[in-house]
């Protein structure tokens, strides 16, 4: 039927309507179109269609149809609609454009009367709808449309409904739903109406919270307990009048033990800490609490009683099993205890504190003992100006030692976190104060293998303890404390080793700065004494602990003659000094890469071999057998690293430009691999060259780098699981040869090429390149920017019709994302029936593809920030409003109709000259 005698018909006998709407959802594809055009035809006519809707929404029995109208008429109040495309299920997605934005939306269309009948619908729908999903976004609706009108003429009608709906015994939960969306609606009136609206419920809400718990239905309640702590997030000065039964609520809510669930406990404390942090809103308000702060923070120290002796947890394989035993409660209990500390401030929490932690250092349950420490770690920056004064922090450093020494080994695990977290928090007049306790108990707690974990846990508290430490603190201990550190790197679990290691380089960092004739070399000397002593033992290790010790440390060491200063370079180093350097460490780290089985130690080698290369002064000492040496091994690591590897790959090609004839035809061979990440590897390095080589080195070889680049991205299994991540760094890398290189693949700049790089976006598997390459594209996109358009015609190309193109660019070009020549005069590209006319600037190999261009710009933006960088995004878009009217509408509308509900918003937020969240 004819859309115009459809929608007459349906003015006509308004039952057609319901008709209608079960055509829109029809599975056959071509009764749902012509649906889909009627529809289309009867939003011309506002008030017919609104009043469709809302008769619809109120009479018909199909639950459907009624879930269908309670979606289209929020609809009305969100943009002007455009023809849309039906997603699996219900779900509906519009196209909109940037006139959309400025035009007025459907509902300010209709007539007063209509609007009013349409609000009156909704207010009967919002107390009666019996189903639960048209009874939620019939809610939601209401709440935009609050949001629309209320600054106008308001809605007088609103908070009488929302009381009948309190009322009404099967309506609490629509009535929570719905003021939680109105209080977060961000207009004044709406939110301050809410929030009035809930405080005279507030004790018939809590009758009703207790009921559904006494019942057992604690889902129902959760969704009560979302609603106080919304409220008072947003508005807790109206809960004032209300406070004491609210907290005494809350309190035995939380306070429940096992008879209620742990989510629900938490929710229960949520906002009663959110109600402390409420201060700027409502000041002093919870002083009115008796005893606030001492119950509330013994119910949250409850939390971290959640918590059992998993034997996972002993394991220091990894980090994985940190949390194993920890229940439900015991991480948020830890948040609580932070929280509570900065929002009802340090005197306050610590003279709650102090009797409990007294009796629970001393208790019998090892899970009280370790409560007092993991409290301790966790209030300290809250409350650093009571615990700062001497006396506590004598108090504090004998609990933490007795802590160290207990038999349990959770405790002494939190008394490693607590003696941390306060080094950093308390320090260092901690340090300074108490060293002679502090750091023999944590060399102690070292000393047993039957608790790696704990002992990972020491060496993090001792990097704590030294970062900012005073100059003349650590050196008496050296000698003890390097010997414990690298016994546990010889011996130590997994785990161990790595904390360790690290300690032992924040270690000697720390003792660059004693005294020159006595103390300065110590820590290196040290260092080199157990080098000598495990010889290639120590091989695994040596990156990182060379890297510290050329890091600004002026000693004397076996292995190296020279210090690093990081701002004038290596003055003390000879030619001849870095040349033994290398011969003592290059070959067996390499050869330690090679062997080591951890993946993570090999990515800590590395980073060791990147340092190298750049502390290196002369780069002629770095020469062509070795670099090669370095890329040899690369096979056998990419086994375990990964994209982990390439930024090496980098720092390796950008300091090695005079070994570039034997590093090139290793990369080339290794594109020909079977193993997909050696061949990854191979062309992100050479599209690193072709971006930031000198060009005179890579130019020659330009063009065979874009052919093979070309092969990797057209084989049938290019885009498989297994190649996927080395096909696109083929894309970014034939992208770079395209940009830098233009000249050196043929009289058009390699106009082939560009279409295939074009037709290989957006790159999808690799999110790093296909930033860097989406970034790329934008500027082109801007090639493809009209100066003209004029209808009809065949595609051709001016400048190039006669073979070679017009030398040197125009005066005023300034772009610098390619060195191709531009035309000189107006160029004609034909995209679909419109004709460009083609300006000084533009890219020839571009501009026949702008519909392409259109449709990778839309498909990134569909990605939100994944895969392109906001800022860029939003320019981006700007360029996708000035093509939309050079290619066919279905261009863009293709791609956006297959967008999900998420793209669907990144998208529109771009269009709207935004960055999505």
């Amino acid at each position: 039927m004819d859309p115009a005698a459809a929608v007459a018909a349906i003015a006509a006998n308004p039952a057609a309507f319901t008709e209608l709407v079960a055509q829109l959802q029809d599975a056959d594809n071509d009764r749902r179109k012509s649906a889909e055009a009627i529809f289309d035809a009867l939003k011309e006519q506002s008030d017919l269609c609104m009043t469709c809707l809302a008769r619809t929404l109120r009479t018909c029995p199909a639950v459907e149809a009624r879930l269908f109208c309670s979606v289209m008429i929020r609809k009305c109040m969100e943009f002007k609609w455009r023809p849309f495309a039906r997603l699996p299920g219900l779900q509906v997605i519009y196209y909109r454009s940037e006139s959309d934005l400025k035009a007025p939306v459907l509902w300010d269309k209709c007539s007063p009367a209509v609007q009013t009948g349409t609000k009156q619908a909704l207010l009967e729908a919002l107390v009666q709808e019996p189903d639960r999903n048209v009874s939620s976004k019939v809610s939601t609706a209401v709440s935009d449309l609050a949001a629309l009108i209320y600054d106008k003429a308001g809605w007088p009608e609103l908070m009488p409904a929302i009381t009948a709906m309190l009322t009404s015994s099967n309506q609490q939960q629509d009535f929570v739903n719905m003021l939680v969306t109105m209080l977060g609606s961000g207009v004044k009136d709406v939110t301050v109406g809410a929030a009035n609206a809930v405080t005279a419920f507030i004790e018939p809400m809590l009758a009703v919270l207790g009921q559904l718990l006494s019942s057992g239905d604690e889902e129902e309640a959760r969704g009560v307990l979302e609603m106080f702590i919304v409220l008072a997030e947003s508005s807790a000065r109206f809960l004032r009048p209300h406070l004491i039964p609210l907290v005494d609520a809350m309190m035995r809510v939380a306070g429940a033990g096992d008879s209620l669930e742990p989510q629900t406990r938490q929710l229960a404390v949520e906002f009663l800490v959110s109600l402390c942090e409420a201060r700027e809103q409502s000041p002093g308000m919870m002083r009115k609490v008796p005893n606030l702060a001492r119950t509330l923070f013994e119910l949250v120290m409850g939390f971290l009683l959640d918590i059992e002796d998993d034997p996972a947890w002993h394991s220091a394989a990894d980090d994985s099993n940190e949390d194993a035993g920890a229940g439900e409660l015991y991480d948020p209990g830890q948040e609580y205890l932070d929280r509570l500390a900065l929002s009802l401030g340090g005197k306050a929490v610590s003279d709650a504190a102090a009797p409990l932690l007294g009796t629970w250092i001393t208790d019998a349950q090892w899970q009280k003992r370790a409560a007092v420490f993991i409290c301790l770690a966790q209030i300290a920056e809250g409350c650093t100006k009571v615990m700062s004064t001497t006396a506590y922090l004598e108090q504090l450093a004998r609990m933490c030692v007795m802590g160290l020494k207990d038999a349990q080994p959770h405790v002494r695990w939190a008394a490693c976190q607590a003696l941390g977290q306060m080094c950093t928090d308390l320090g260092p007049e901690l340090q300074a104060r108490h060293h002679a306790a502090i750091l023999p108990s944590l060399m102690e707690v070292m000393d047993n293998f039957n608790a790696p974990r704990v002992q990972a846990h020491a060496c993090a508290a001792i990097v704590n303890f030294s970062e900012g430490v005073e100059a003349d603190v650590l050196p008496p201990y050296l000698d003890g404390l390097i010997q414990k550190l690298l016994t546990l790197l010889q011996h130590g679990a997994r785990l161990v080793q790595e904390g360790a290691l690290t300690a032992l380089a924040s270690v000697a960092d720390s003792s660059q700065v004693v005294d020159e004739d006595e103390e300065k070399a110590t820590a290196v000397n040290m260092l080199s004494c157990y080098a000598e002593e495990l010889k290639e033992g120590f091989w695994a290790y040596v990156g990182p602990v060379l890297k510290l010790v050329l890091n600004g440390v002026e000693g004397q060491s076996p292995l190296i003659k020279f210090y690093l200063n990081e701002e004038r370079g290596v003055p003390g180093a000879s030619p001849a000094a870095v040349a033994e350097f290398l011969g003592a460490a290059w070959g067996p780290l390499l050869e330690a890469l090679r062997k080591e089985p951890e993946g993570e130690i090999q990515a800590v080698q590395l980073d060791s071999i990147g340092e190298i290369v750049e502390v290196v002064p002369d780069k002629a000492l770095l020469g062509a057998e070795p670099t090669a040496a370095a890329f040899k091994i690369f096979d056998t690591v990419l086994e375990k690293m990964g994209d982990d590897v390439l930024p090496l790959v980098e720092s390796l090609l950008m300091t090695r430009y005079g070994a570039m004839l034997t590093v090139l035809p290793i990369l080339l061979e290794a594109t020909r691999s079977d193993h997909a990440d050696l061949r990854q590897c191979a062309v992100y390095g050479l599209g690193v060259m072709a971006a930031k080589a000198p060009a005179e080195l890579f130019r020659p070889q330009a063009a065979a780098v874009a052919e093979i680049m070309a092969g990797i991205i057209r084989h049938p299994e290019a885009k498989s699981e297994d190649n996927d991540m080395a096909t696109d760094n083929a894309v970014a890398a034939l992208g770079r040869v395209l940009s830098h290189h233009p000249e050196a693949l043929g009289p058009d700049g390699g106009a082939a090429y560009a279409q295939l790089w074009l037709g290989s976006l957006p790159l999808k598997a690799d999110a790093v390149e296909a930033t860097a390459m989406h970034e790329q594209l934008a500027p082109w996109g801007l090639s493809c920017g009209l100066c003209g358009m004029r209808p009809g015609g065949r595609l051709w190309l001016k400048a190039y019709a006669g073979g070679q193109a017009p030398t040197g660019p125009p005066p005023h070009h300034h772009h610098r994302h390619h060195a191709l020549p531009l035309t000189a005069d107006p160029v004609t590209a034909v995209t679909s029936d419109r004709q460009v006319v083609m300006c000084e600037g533009q890219d020839p190999r571009v501009v026949p593809h702008v519909a392409r261009v259109a449709a990778v710009f839309a498909e990134v933006l569909g990605g939100g920030k994944t895969y392109v960088a906001g800022p860029v995004g939003v320019r981006m878009a700007q360029l996708l409003h000035r093509l939309q009217g050079a290619v066919p509408a279905e261009t863009i509308s293709g791609v956006v109709a297959k967008f999900t509900p998420k793209q669907q918003a990144s998208y529109a937020t771009y269009m709207a000259g935004n960055i999505p969240e």
